[in-house]
């Protein structure tokens, strides 16, 4: 099921693209934080629907508030995805100073 529309009651995350070698084809993946994991969604054919809001039903266990309502999944932007890869870069530098260090 997926749906451009917005609820009040659903929660939107920003996802991750990601390849899925497996099933051949593109998808996106977010953290949880009621299930404390990965989800993995798959995604459209048509590019321009990546950036826009798509309901999905949940991937998360039964104890999960979103189990039975869904949530909202939106591909992040090329200027969020470059603001992580920097930061995931910053922090893997400073780890590895301080490797080096010990």
């Amino acid at each position: 099921m997926s749906s451009e529309m917005k609820t009040e009651n659903q929660p939107v995350f920003k996802a991750l693209p990601r390849w899925d070698a497996f099933f051949l084809g593109h998808g996106m993946t977010f953290w949880c934080p009621y299930c404390q994991t990965w989800h993995l969604h798959g995604l459209y054919d048509e590019p321009k629907e990546y950036t826009q809001v798509h309901h999905k039903n949940a991937r998360c266990n039964s104890e999960s508030p979103l189990s039975a309502s869904g949530y909202g999944v939106e591909m992040a932007t090329e200027t969020e995805l470059r603001s992580i890869m920097k930061a995931i870069k910053e922090y893997l530098a400073w780890h590895i100073l301080v490797l080096q260090l010990q």
